[in-house]
């Protein structure tokens, strides 16, 4: 379960905002160095990740950014520090709005609001000389566009940004769930051009000039691919909230199927496999002819990538059930994800019957 807890992770972000700031918090592996975050931030849009790899933040921003005052900083490669250790504020010391708490990571949801809760308990002891890596994200025309553009250092010598003030509650515990000791934490401050809360982070795709679509065989369609272009985590967000709100099953499924293939996030999983292609499908009802025709189970099949993908699928699944997660992932709704989280009460189950439950599933 931890292994898959990392690997999930490591397609995730979270993010949390003032009226005036928006900050997003994400996972790369340990031996990443300065030079190998490829951060691009625009006026609308965010990239963000590690440079020969597909981005684990990618879309079109809600609202539009301050592009010189926005900045990332990456975790120093030291042991692991505990949460008081990791004191660097991210609420600007000038705005006196409340902090509002956001996830967009559907596997973090409950955890992160919880560590978040406490994290803004607890005082910060001493001041943080702000990291090397802390950058102003590059912008110039003359570079190659694309996500591989380099940061760049502050344009001013010695300035400061106002999110990286000392004296100030940390938030980097608001990932605590997401660490392991194979992950350096990468975050992005940005500044709103307006005062406003955002009611989400990503609300649509990148251009595909800026960085294109993961190819997927069974899927990919240059033209068609164009409003899919986004992160998995961000994709799942969609689909939730086409399934749950919109009650649009098939486009839904476009944008689940599309986040599984590219990350195999839990919740896509158990979403395809409780929406779309449920345990008792057999292959022998896929008719030929229906293979192009949305909403048909022979499409949902041949999108998956056919039988080897629908194993992959129920693998994934049954052993989703086996750790006990399935019913949690199943649980989180387009409402739990995208507004101001407040930890969800469990409810009282029988130990025993949940195994047994959870047993019977996987089998």
């Amino acid at each position: 379960m931890a292994t898959e807890n990392c690997v999930a992770s490591k397609h995730s972000y979270s993010w949390h905002q003032s009226h005036d700031q928006a900050t997003v918090l994400l996972l790369v592996p340990l031996e990443t160095s300065e030079e190998d975050v490829a951060v691009v931030i625009e006026r609308s849009y965010l990239l963000a990740g590690v440079k020969g790899q597909q981005p684990v933040v990618k879309g079109r921003l809600y609202g539009n950014v301050d592009v010189a005052n926005s900045a990332w900083q990456l975790e120093p490669r030291t042991s692991r520090p505990s949460t008081r250790e990791r004191t660097t504020s991210t609420l600007s010391t000038a705005s006196t709005q409340s902090s509002y708490a956001f996830v967009s990571d559907p596997e973090i949801s409950s955890s992160f609001a919880a560590s978040l809760e406490s994290a803004q308990a607890s005082d910060a002891e001493e001041p943080v000389t702000p990291s090397p890596a802390l950058s102003s994200p590059t912008s110039s025309a003359e570079e190659h566009p694309g996500y591989h553009r380099r940061a760049a250092a502050p344009a001013v010598s010695g300035h400061v940004s106002p999110v990286m003030q000392p004296h100030a509650p940390s938030s980097f515990s608001s990932l605590e769930s997401l660490h392991s000791s194979s992950g350096r934490l990468l975050t992005l401050h940005l500044e709103k051009d307006q005062s406003v809360i955002w009611p989400s982070l990503i609300v649509g795709a990148v251009p595909q000039e800026l960085f294109p679509s993961p190819p997927i065989p069974m899927l990919y369609d240059p033209e068609l691919e164009v409003k899919y272009n986004m992160d998995p985590t961000s994709l799942v967000l969609f689909a939730i909230e086409l399934l749950d709100i919109r009650k649009d099953k098939e486009e839904a499924f476009e944008y689940f199927v599309r986040a599984w293939h590219q990350a195999h996030l839990p919740s896509a999983t158990m979403k395809l496999v409780t929406h779309y292609l449920p345990p008792h499908t057999s292959l022998s009802l896929v008719k030929e002819a229906e293979e192009n025709t949305r909403g048909t189970l022979s499409y949902y099949v041949q999108c998956i990538g056919g039988a080897a993908g629908l194993g992959q699928l129920y693998l994934e699944a049954g052993l989703l059930h086996l750790e006990g997660a399935a019913s949690v992932v199943l649980s989180a709704s387009y409402a739990t994800l995208s507004s101001i989280r407040v930890p969800p009460h469990p409810q009282p189950e029988n130990g025993a019957e949940a195994w047994k439950r959870d047993r019977d599933a996987a089998g």
